[in-house]
């Protein structure tokens, strides 16, 4: 028995829930879609996106933070009604996000230009301890160049000297790659730290402010000062 009234009270909520979401005849889906708050008629809606609205026109209004509020009037039939908006930013969310697309650049310039300084000095310290091997060799073939007989090839010399000549210009291309480096990057933070954040205008369109006394010609009374909830 208990099982059989379990299905039962199953299905009628299943029923009702159906019911209930086949009511709902006009359909509102907003981008950006991670939040954001409608009133139809001048009445704030729960949130969600389905709403069960009676046939005629009917002033829609539309709010997400730092987004131009949007508004117009829609005519609602017996048919289902879809509806798909796109907010507009304010002035003040399109520089916000110029500035955070400015830093991020600045940032991964940045970031380049010093890793680029570690490689570039990593590369130079070996090429320098490189130099010290191939001077090394070229000393020994000029000796025997010049003070044995016999046993010296002819291109020993010339061949230890292009490798020193090539060692030591190595390192110089290295040397000026790192200055070049270094300078990229005190630029980029430098610029990074000039940047000024543009501030975020609180937008409270669709929020409620307080709740208090509020006086009026004949005494105090209580008010409420709504500018409607968006939270």
């Amino acid at each position: 028995m208990k099982i059989f009234l379990f299905i039962i009270s199953n299905v009628w909520l299943l029923a009702s829930s159906y019911c209930q979401t086949d009511s709902n005849n006009v359909s509102i889906y907003v981008s950006p879609s991670e939040y954001y708050r409608i009133k139809i008629d001048g009445v704030l809606k729960p949130v969600g996106s389905k709403f069960s609205i009676t046939p005629g026109s009917h002033l829609v209004n539309i709010w997400a933070p730092n987004y131009q509020v949007f508004d117009s009037t829609i005519t609602v039939s017996k048919e289902k009604t879809v509806l798909r908006i796109q907010l507009s930013e304010t002035p003040e969310l399109i520089k916000y996000q110029n500035y955070l697309e400015k830093k991020s650049e600045l940032n991964a310039r940045a970031t380049a230009s010093g890793v680029g300084i570690i490689l570039l000095s990593g590369a130079a310290g070996l090429n320098y301890n490189r130099i010290g091997r191939y001077n090394l060799e070229l000393t020994k073939a000029y000796y025997r160049s010049n003070y044995t007989t016999g046993t010296v090839t002819g291109n020993e010399y010339p061949a230890a000297e292009g490798r020193h000549n090539r060692s030591i210009i190595t390192q110089g291309v290295l040397y000026t790659g790192m200055g070049i480096s270094t300078l990229l990057f005190v630029k980029y933070f430098v610029l990074k730290k000039k940047l000024i954040k543009p501030q975020l205008i609180k937008d409270t369109s669709f929020e409620v402010e307080d709740l208090g006394l509020v006086p009026y010609t004949n005494g105090l009374g209580i008010g409420l000062k709504l500018n409607l909830i968006a939270k």
